[in-house]
């Protein structure tokens, strides 16, 4: 009988820390519940209560530490372009033609998962100067696919 492969899986200790940052994060911008879960890969109400009370999960995916990941590297190059605590950097994600393809709200095309958030990734990391991205994105584990 063939074993069936688990996803792999961010430690206990830095699962809480990511958490953390990610609520810092969505409180600054301003997030509702609903985009909340959205962008951690559509978990439950009750899951991300759960996690912000600081029943930070035993195991976390690499799926939701990537989409973290990127919403942290968005709120850094945003500060970068506006200033830290700007805000300016809130309404960037929420006002029209301000995601890569020049017609949505970077914010809209965040919520529609993986690809459009590490597309705002390195929209915003290019407009305040320049991105890692590039080099974050050939590191990533698994190939990188989304």
């Amino acid at each position: 009988m063939a074993r069936r492969a688990t996803a792999p899986q961010v430690p206990v200790g830095e699962a809480a820390a990511l958490v953390a940052l990610f609520t810092t994060v969505a409180d600054r911008w301003e997030l509702s519940t609903a985009e909340r879960c959205t962008l951690l890969g559509d978990i439950g109400r009750t899951t991300l209560w759960e996690w912000t009370r600081g029943q930070a999960p035993r195991l976390l995916s690499f799926d939701t530490r990537e989409r973290i990941a990127h919403c942290v590297g968005i709120d850094v190059a945003l500060a970068r372009f506006y200033g830290v605590g700007s805000p300016l950097a809130v309404s960037h994600l929420r006002r029209p033609r301000t995601a890569p393809d020049g017609e949505h709200a970077a914010l809209d095309v965040m919520l529609g998962g993986l690809p459009g958030l590490a597309a705002v990734r390195r929209h915003v990391e290019a407009l305040g100067g320049g991105a890692l991205v590039a080099t974050l994105d050939a590191a990533r584990p698994f190939g990188g696919g989304a």
